[in-house]
């Protein structure tokens, strides 16, 4: 059992990079090559003090740019001197851009205060709101969607769904390329119908637990052997990247399933994917 529970802790102080290269014709040249390093779900977490190794992983990628893709804090255990201190560290290596998850939702007054931390370090929080972001001559729209808690508790499935599909619907632009942060991979046909071509989630947790080669064995939303936990998907003439995320919520540890920094390089080309 000590060896089993040393090894369960290892594992879950341990980063993994996952890189993925993203290939579409539609991508504007400008943004050929353009890095990109997501990071989902830390729920408050700590790798080294002040989170020094994970900020050595984020600058060692060196990225263009920086997506926070939901539950960067955990309402249950939240400290902000965690995410005010990564915050700061992160701006200085990149731009840095954020959605809300479902932990943000649960209390408004921890929402409030860690918007006040991004105003104060640069970090642009997109609310159901969008920016350019510009290389040369060339510009994609980055859409940020607040998570669907946010929507009113009694509403059936449908019913967000339909709501979701009205907001992205004024959000995407057919003129321009579209790239999505959403916290929820489960919404994905939304997303797809929506017009985003590139889409940033997390969430999931990788399943939290996950059986020999890496398969998530379940998750709330999509039950056991769910299929958008982890990974990269092409869902009609969209490519959803889905974080296994860094940190853990209610269940305090992750088997078989380390901490995930994500690295996306953008090509201009023929459309395909590939895992390095």
């Amino acid at each position: 059992m000590i060896i089993f529970a040393a090894a369960i802790y290892s594992e879950n102080k341990r980063i993994d990079i996952t890189s993925y290269d993203i290939y579409d014709e539609r991508l504007p040249e400008g943004f050929d090559g353009a890095r990109i390093v997501q990071l989902s779900d830390l729920h408050n977490s700590s790798f080294g003090k002040h989170n020094v190794r994970l900020i050595s992983k984020i600058k060692a990628a060196e990225p263009d740019y920086i997506f926070i893709t939901g539950d960067y804090i955990d309402s249950r255990r939240t400290d902000f001197k965690v995410t005010d201190f990564l915050s700061k560290n992160i701006t200085e290596i990149a731009p840095v851009y954020f959605c809300t998850g479902n932990h943000e939702r649960r209390h408004s007054h921890i929402l409030k205060k860690l918007e006040k931390s991004f105003r104060k370090h640069g970090i642009r929080s997109l609310r159901n709101s969008f920016v350019y972001l510009k290389r040369g001559n060339s510009r994609i729209r980055l859409i940020g969607s607040d998570d669907p808690a946010f929507m009113k508790r009694k509403l059936e499935k449908e019913e967000r769904e339909q709501l979701l599909s009205e907001r992205l619907g004024h959000l995407c632009s057919s003129q321009d390329y579209n790239i999505l942060l959403s916290h929820k991979p489960e919404y994905y046909k939304v997303y797809e119908s929506s017009g985003a071509e590139l889409v940033f989630s997390g969430h999931a947790h990788g399943g939290q637990f996950r059986l020999p080669f890496g398969i998530p064995l379940y998750t709330p939303d999509e039950g056991f052997f769910p299929i958008y936990a982890q990974g990269v998907h092409k869902i009609g003439g969209m490519t959803l990247v889905v974080s296994r995320g860094l940190g853990q919520s209610v269940i305090p540890f992750r088997i078989n399933n380390s901490p995930e920094l994500v690295v996306v390089t953008l090509h201009c080309g023929a459309e395909s994917t590939k895992r390095q």
